[in-house]
């Protein structure tokens, strides 16, 4: 197990002040020197990719959005904290615990792309991780951390779709949580115009837009952004002194099921799935012997005798 926590806490953070103490707030400063482009390549360096399931590398997705801001509006970040995999806890699991990790993390994304909102998009289901959240961000307007950006949350529907950062953001705007095809950066956090559309994206659900004045939106997962603190506090080095070459940094992983007990946990990238299942679910039940094992319901099963794999992209 890595012997110190990135992004989980070994108990939790119950105030900014405590997060201060332990260190809270460097990342911002850090930003701040390094100025925008200064982050997002000090984020590209650290080769830290999305945690919430694709892996895509967060600089480019930051880089995609800075290269196509809008002249007229500013950029929305999005932190996507919908989590709706069955049988995973581990994003819960990190608002729940330092809320303030995540919410410095998307402050510092804000800052990098000159963006003026950020909206934490939970499931309305997710009442503690509600209140746990709108306490930090009372704290740290009322800390003047965000003096030019709006934190709020959004409290969405229960749908698995909802999800996805594409039926997130139409959900954002009162519409349904259906999937769109768009680029890397996302448009339609809000409306933008005076005539109706049918999507915040200007275009049908499931087909590209060109627009030119509309801001791109980042949506990140919540873990991911929960990374960006220590990477701007640390260097892009100290990242990678965990993990493996492809995949640095560590993962929260759940893990329920047939086994001894159920729980969260971080581990560095390339933890054999074998010492995961060890470490965070004592291995199988007594008198029983697990035969594969599920890592989310659009894979494939993993069968027992390939859970030697590292657990990475």
């Amino acid at each position: 197990m890595a012997s110190t926590p990135r992004v989980l806490p070994a108990r939790p953070v119950l105030g900014l002040a405590e997060y201060e103490q332990a260190g809270g707030g460097e990342g911002l400063e850090a930003a701040a020197r390094l100025g925008p482009d200064g982050v997002i390549d000090e984020i590209s360096a650290s080769g830290l990719r999305g945690r919430g399931g694709a892996g895509f590398p967060t600089g480019r997705k930051w880089a995609a959005v800075s290269g196509n801001v809008s002249p007229v509006e500013p950029t929305t970040v999005v932190v996507n904290g919908a989590e709706g995999e069955p049988g995973s806890f581990k994003d819960r699991t990190i608002m729940r615990a330092d809320p303030y990790r995540v919410l410095e993390g998307a402050l510092i994304a804000a800052f990098a792309l000159s963006a003026d909102t950020v909206i934490v998009a939970i499931k309305e289901t997710f009442t503690t991780e509600a209140e746990r959240l709108r306490r930090a961000i009372d704290e740290i307007h009322g800390a003047r951390w965000a003096t030019d950006v709006e934190l709020r949350v959004f409290e969405g529907p229960p749908e698995y779709l909802y999800g996805e950062e594409t039926g997130l953001l139409e959900a954002i705007d009162g519409r349904g949580p259906f999937p769109r095809v768009s680029p890397p950066y996302r448009h339609g956090a809000e409306e933008f115009g005076a005539d109706p559309a049918p999507s915040a994206a200007k275009v049908e659900m499931a087909a590209p837009g060109e627009l030119t004045d509309a801001p791109p939106t980042l949506a990140n997962n919540v873990e991911t952004l929960a990374n960006v603190p220590g990477i701007l506090a640390q260097g892009a080095e100290w990242f990678r002194s965990v993990g493996t070459a492809d995949s640095p940094g560590t993962i929260v992983c759940t893990v329920s099921g047939r086994t001894a007990r159920h729980g969260v946990a971080e581990l560095p990238m390339g933890t054999s799935l074998r010492e995961v299942i060890q470490e965070i679910g004592g291995g199988p039940l007594p008198e029983r012997r697990h035969v594969a094992a599920m890592s989310g319901v659009a894979n494939s099963l993993i069968l027992a005798d390939q859970f030697d794999a590292p657990v990475s992209y």
